[in-house]
């Protein structure tokens, strides 16, 4: 018999625009995919990759993993702003997506051009991923053969078990369910259940959370809720949270209505929740559209005005925005109990929140 091998399959990646509408900022812009063979007749229909709302794509590339995986990488230009996203896409060797998308350039240049200028695989099975800055510097980023991590035993923080809150805004966190470091963000997954009865009839589920800790909005007043966590790594496998914990809402909190698509006239930030807290706090604002141009940085001080940590130095994404603190410095460190205070800045204008951490 003849050898064999794996056959050789070409792609073509070709991108579009469809539906617009300026007033209502429903434009949008789709990345589509599809497979070629050998000989270079089609295999399949085209397929979606990612459709955007409020930016063009631009610059897609895709290159094929030592593992059979394919990688697609493109540039997402936010409209009426100018700054580059760079967004990866694993697709597995049948062309089905590896968990969600996710941002390559957490750190953005001072103007925010940032380009795509190369995407490679390495013989490990990871690949290599190299933009360019507006200051014309080259950026590379690495990302490791993906891992399939062994889920460990992990228990449910915030809200604690039987506790009254006083928001209708809530954020939740855990303890994470693997020891290993995460490489790509969907290596482990998690999705939290919210429901008000004990047998989780008819759940609220948020799926697709790659962190240990996720902010609820538009929670019902006067209502008691159970929650729980669902832990998935690569392999399918998974591990519920160790313990299902309740909370209450109280009558008196505020119902806060989030709307995305509102847009408000002014820069706000608002207040922080929990406060006090303990492990996380969330942080809310909102850019508007005057602000465009500007870079977005959200800062922690200590009474003493000393920096303590940032945790957004340059993002320009408008509309409503949130950052999560964890209570640590810039290396790490656990910060003391005491009073704390964010600043959030865009171009001339500035806002302050009074934060409580209590360890």
């Amino acid at each position: 018999m003849g050898s064999q091998c794996v056959p050789y399959v070409k792609w073509r990646i070709y991108y579009l625009w469809e539906g617009e509408s300026y007033k209502e900022y429903r434009r949008n812009f789709v990345i589509y995919t599809r497979q070629y063979n050998s000989s270079g007749v089609p295999v399949g229909n085209e397929f979606p990759i990612y459709i955007a709302t409020h930016s063009s794509l631009i610059e897609p590339k895709i290159v094929q993993l030592t593992t059979g995986q394919f990688v697609i990488c493109w540039n997402e230009v936010h409209r009426r702003v100018g700054f580059h996203d760079i967004i990866c896409q694993v697709l597995n060797p049948d062309c089905s997506k590896r968990g969600s998308e996710f941002q390559v350039n957490t750190e953005y240049s001072p103007q925010g051009y940032d380009h795509v200028k190369n995407l490679c695989a390495l013989l490990d099975g990871g690949f290599f991923i190299s933009w360019s800055s507006s200051e014309w510097d080259i950026v590379g980023k690495i990302y490791k053969k993906e891992m399939n991590h062994p889920l460990i035993s992990f228990s449910l923080l915030k809200p604690e078990y039987d506790i009254t809150l006083d928001s209708t805004q809530v954020l939740f966190t855990w303890n994470a369910a693997t020891a290993l470091r995460i490489n790509l963000p969907y290596e482990v997954e998690y999705q939290l259940y919210l429901a008000d009865n004990t047998d989780f009839f008819d759940p609220q589920i948020f799926k697709a959370i790659y962190d240990t800790c996720y902010s609820a909005t538009e929670l019902l007043p006067g209502t008691t809720y159970f929650w729980k966590v669902l832990a998935k790594n690569i392999s399918g496998d998974s591990i519920w949270s160790s313990q299902v914990n309740a909370f209450f809402t109280s009558h008196n909190a505020p119902v806060i209505q989030r709307n995305n698509d509102k847009i408000l006239e002014s820069f706000r930030l608002f207040n922080n929740f929990p406060n006090p807290f303990t492990t996380h706090t969330t942080i809310q604002f909102y850019i508007p559209e005057n602000l465009a141009l500007y870079p977005v940085s959200v800062k922690v001080y200590n009474i003493q005005g000393q920096l303590v940590k940032i945790l957004n130095d340059g993002g320009r994404k408008l509309g409503f925005r949130t950052s999560v603190w964890n209570g640590r410095d810039e290396h790490g460190y656990e910060m003391c109990s005491g009073i704390y205070y964010c600043m959030v800045r865009a171009g001339q204008y500035s806002a302050i929140q009074k934060m409580l951490y209590i360890k």
